[in-house]
């Protein structure tokens, strides 16, 4: 029989890896020809998705591979790394869990990230801002509305729509808002504009590498090496 290759079992594997599938969204950006016709429309949704993805993956192979340095059973990490669509929050909450005094509140608090703001009005200007880790944690939520409200047919991402929240038996969800993510349109319209999907695309990389790297520093000592993860910049 053939003998099949097992990926290694280890944090660095992990971020390349991770690397590997952000490497999509990047290229899917590289295509962008920055303009807004109707074929590179599609390419924005599909950045969003293929980022999310990613970071999904990402942040149950890290849990797994952290249970496994601390020498979980295979049935505890089991249970455990089955998340369903985890974002920024819940990946913290999992380290936490599991691994209590990983994070760091002076880290949390040293942490920034520069993102472009939505234009306001009739303005066409993009300002630059730095948001703090408790508002990176915010939108993330939000974008996770945005995939599913992608992923389950309820908008295209391809021009001005109604992004609804979701319900759950009835009860509306009461988190941050998909919209909120979004460039304004028109009255009750939001866009899924390129600079738009460029910032989750940043939210979920540089919040994963900032959830990541504490966890490394507890289990092995040290920070994991992010040189060949798209660093999706701002330009």
């Amino acid at each position: 029989m053939p003998i099949v290759e097992v990926p290694a079992v280890d944090l660095q594997s992990t971020v390349d890896r991770f690397a590997q599938s952000l490497k999509v969204a990047a290229s899917l950006y590289s295509l962008h020809p920055r303009n807004a016709d109707l074929a590179s429309r599609a390419l924005r949704p599909a950045m969003v998705m293929c980022v999310i993805a990613a970071f999904e993956g990402f942040a149950e192979d890290m849990l797994a591979v952290g249970m496994h340095i601390r020498k979980y059973t295979l049935l505890e990490i089991s249970r455990t790394v089955d998340v369903n669509n985890p974002d920024l929050v819940r990946f913290e909450k999992e380290i936490d869990k599991h691994f209590p005094g990983t994070l760091s509140e002076r880290d949390h608090d040293s942490f920034r990230l520069e993102l472009w703001r939505q234009p306001t009005g009739d303005s066409g200007w993009w300002p630059a801002a730095e948001l703090t880790w408790t508002k990176t944690k915010d939108e993330a939520m939000a974008w996770m509305q945005v995939r599913h409200c992608l992923a389950h047919g309820i908008v295209s991402g391809w021009g001005g729509e109604h992004w609804p929240l979701p319900t759950k038996k009835g009860v509306t969800y009461a988190g941050p808002h998909a919209s909120s993510v979004l460039r304004e349109t028109g009255q009750g319209l939001y866009s899924l504009a390129i600079r738009c999907a460029l910032n989750c695309c940043r939210i979920y990389r540089y919040g994963a590498q900032h959830l990541a790297d504490q966890l490394a520093k507890k289990l092995i000592g040290q920070e994991l090496d992010w040189s060949k993860v798209p660093d999706f910049p701002l330009d």
